[in-house]
């Protein structure tokens, strides 16, 4: 049995999280509930008794893989079926740290000699900077945001920090999604194994902002020599791993042209992004073939790299601070016009109705259509397709979705209208909009009582007569 005293106790499975649980030497547990409060060893077994000291669950004292215990737990009701669990020691604390490292550069000079004596460090790109709100000095009737309890947010204005990269040497990658320096310091994880930290024992890294725990894995099986460079964090979201992807994707040109050497290219696998993913290499430059697929569920998997490059594009962060610097990264994807004359789009996510989607959609296009709007759903179309298409309008309609990230592919001057719920107040799109030199407006209502508690996954149904008074208000200013 590990000497470890923190476990995680899940299904067989491995699909579903019990709880976290602490073995006490005097034989407490702390963590558990009803059915986990207390431990005991007999005849070679480890014994977890419930509330009224009755077993609970049973492990074999005989260590499976990363060293769990696999075991039964007994129901208190006898007509219910026993069924298999397994008992998983939390690995050994270790500091946990984001940001840039201490020793900093925006010398690519000096960067070439820091790799070359093997020195950890942060290659700075572009400094932090303040990004000024489109609609900041604007009144709520300018901005044409038409629900009061959007305008504050709408408003507002945002920091955004420094882009850089993070120049790891000998450092590990757990489970395909976590960066930890030779020095034991976690210093990344992707979004995909944070979301799922919870859901899947194999994702099971527990982290605040001072320390993380990570799976105990005693082997290292695979050494990459030379470089690595950890493209996406986001295995199928198209809008986050289409924009991480992109601007990483610039520096990852640059520094390989620097270094004069191949670089992996590690992209997080996944599933549900299969239309896109090639066709968005090749478009960045990056040849689809020689792209390392990191597993998305990968088993206790750790590698080491000779070098390892993060950077730092994959933690966008929760508001979404887009630093401008990021515009010029996305050249590569802008696309030439193709016709004349004014193109209106509707995005109508009418192929995800169920999540974000606009129940009166259909509603909404006829009058839409009287405006001279047509409608496509961008998943029935190819990845150039998409582009191509936001490179030929002059004014989207869209409920907030994934497909909105389309407008990095058009020049300056796209009019974006925007269409959410209150319970999904989000700056993604007015802050690209804002660099990438679009005009923005939002239309907010609140959701339907019976969808307000899908919380922003809610879909919603809009006023119709409203939504085109506001939006020929700004087609026409």
């Amino acid at each position: 049995m590990s000497t470890s005293s923190l476990w995680f106790l899940c299904r067989e499975h491995r699909g579903h999280l019990i709880t976290r649980l602490e073995l006490i030497q005097d034989g407490r547990i702390v963590g558990g509930g009803i059915n986990e409060q207390s431990w005991q060893i007999v005849d070679n077994k480890l014994q977890i008794l419930g509330k009224e000291a009755q077993v609970r669950f049973i492990f074999e004292l005989k260590q499976g893989r990363g060293h769990e215990l696999r075991g039964m737990f007994y129901p208190v009701e006898n007509d219910l079926p026993t069924t298999e669990h397994i008992l998983r020691p939390l690995g050994p604390a270790v500091p946990s740290q984001a940001g840039p490292l201490p020793i900093q550069t925006s010398s690519m000079a000096e960067a070439l000699k820091l790799m070359s004596e093997q020195t950890d460090f942060s290659l700075i790109l572009a400094p932090g900077r303040y990004v000024r709100s489109q609609a900041q000095s604007l009144s709520l009737d300018d901005c044409r945001i038409d629900i009061p309890q959007a305008a504050e947010f709408f408003l507002q204005g945002y920091h955004a920090a420094p882009v850089f990269l993070n120049i790891l040497h000998e450092a590990d990658l757990v489970c395909g999604s976590v960066v930890v320096r030779r020095d034991g310091i976690v210093m990344a994880e992707t979004t995909s194994f944070v979301q799922n930290r919870t859901a899947n024992l194999d994702y099971a890294l527990s982290a605040d902002s001072t320390r993380a725990y990570l799976p105990d894995v005693p082997n290292i099986p695979v050494r990459w020599p030379g470089t690595g460079f950890l493209l996406n964090t986001v295995n199928s979201n198209y809008g986050h791993w289409h924009l991480q992807s992109a601007v990483n994707a610039d520096a990852y040109h640059s520094i390989k042209a620097a270094l004069q050497e191949e670089i992996y290219v590690l992209s997080l696998d996944g599933l549900g992004s299969e239309h896109f993913r090639p066709a968005a290499h090749a478009a960045l430059g990056l040849s689809p073939e020689k792209v390392i697929s990191t597993p998305r569920f990968p088993s206790l998997i750790r590698e080491k790299f000779e070098r390892l490059i993060v950077p730092s594009a994959l933690a966008v962060s929760p508001g979404v601070a887009f630093h401008p610097h990021l515009v010029k990264s996305l050249e590569r994807l802008k696309r030439p016009r193709t016709i004349d004359g004014a193109r209106r789009l509707y995005l109508s996510r009418k192929d995800v109705s169920n999540s974000r989607g606009i129940i009166n959609t259909e509603e909404l296009f006829q009058a839409l259509q009287t405006l001279g709007f047509v409608e496509i759903v961008t998943s029935e179309m190819s990845y150039e397709e998409e582009l191509q298409a936001f490179s030929d309008a002059d004014v989207v309609v869209a409920p907030h979705g994934g497909g909105l990230t389309n407008m990095i592919a058009r020049e300056p001057g796209l009019k974006v209208f925007e269409l959410l719920h209150s319970k999904l107040l989000n700056g993604w799109y007015k802050n690209l909009s804002a660099i990438s030199g679009h005009e923005y407006a939002a239309y907010c209502v609140e959701p339907l009582p019976e969808e307000a508690s899908k919380g922003w996954h809610a879909s919603f149904k809009v006023d119709v007569g409203k939504v085109v008074a506001s939006l020929t208000k700004f087609i026409d200013t």
